[in-house]
């Protein structure tokens, strides 16, 4: 369905959920049960999708959609939106007042939410973002065995 209703707008849609998504069948790519997403980064998969995602990228700009309202709460901001980022791609976020958010603001924003701005001063900016991730791709990594209430971005439960 909406395959057909973007290409009434000349869209492409392409599915990346299987290189690009967070619900892995593998498990070594979890830990204590949830899915790592250090690990997933890692995998073979997760670099195909980033390398086709960049490809598509070089030709035509790039939408990647989410159920999520918050891109905080969205493995997309936490994991694929961070290699993209790092390899010199401007992201932005669409929140759900429809603006427009940089990828670096929606961190320095998670920076300030996790009180990680003040939390020492000898970690360099890298450091802090790093830890940033670490902690939030915690929250939010797909557990199986929480569904169908998943962690929220913030710790609480929430239904999906």
């Amino acid at each position: 369905m909406i395959r057909r209703e973007l290409e009434r707008f000349e869209i492409t849609y392409a599915f990346f959920g299987n290189e690009l998504g967070a619900r892995v069948s593998d498990p070594s790519l979890y830990v204590d049960g949830k899915v790592s997403y250090n690990k997933l980064a890692g995998s073979d998969l997760f670099k195909r999708g980033l390398h086709e995602i960049q490809e598509l990228a070089s030709n035509a700009q790039v939408a990647m959609m989410c159920a999520e309202r918050e891109p905080l709460a969205c493995h997309r901001s936490i994991l694929v939106s961070r290699y993209l980022q790092a390899n010199r791609y401007q992201v932005a976020h669409i929140l759900g007042t429809g603006d427009l958010e940089t990828h670096e603001n929606t961190m320095n924003r998670l920076i300030r939410i996790l009180g990680l701005h003040e939390a020492d001063m000898f970690k360099s900016q890298d450091e802090i973002l790093a830890e940033a991730y670490t902690i939030q791709g915690d929250r939010i990594a797909y557990d199986p065995t929480k569904q169908p209430h998943q962690l929220s971005a913030f710790g609480g439960a929430k239904a999906r």
